[in-house]
């Protein structure tokens, strides 16, 4: 394969790509303006305080599993640095 026909290639999949994640935005844009528009304010404000709280939850559960990591990989390498 030529290098013309190569980039050729790549550029098509590239565009093929390009178009696909466009109607996946679109299409999620037009699912939650329907899903909004379905909602009553307080139904949409409660979804939006739940979804927040539940984050909160798993960002405070990555951090601390990070945490952990990272302080166990400290312990490990004083461990070696102190020859035990």
């Amino acid at each position: 394969m030529s290098h013309f026909n190569k980039n050729k290639k790549n550029q098509d999949i590239f565009c093929t790509n390009k178009k696909k994640s466009e109607f996946m935005s679109d299409s999620i844009i037009l699912y939650i303006d329907d899903t909004i528009e379905d909602m009553s304010l307080a139904d949409f404000e409660y979804s939006m305080i739940k979804g927040y709280q539940d984050m909160a939850e798993l960002n405070l559960e990555l951090s601390r599993d990070g945490i952990e990591k990272l302080l166990s990989d400290i312990n490990e390498y004083e461990i070696w640095l102190c020859g035990e």
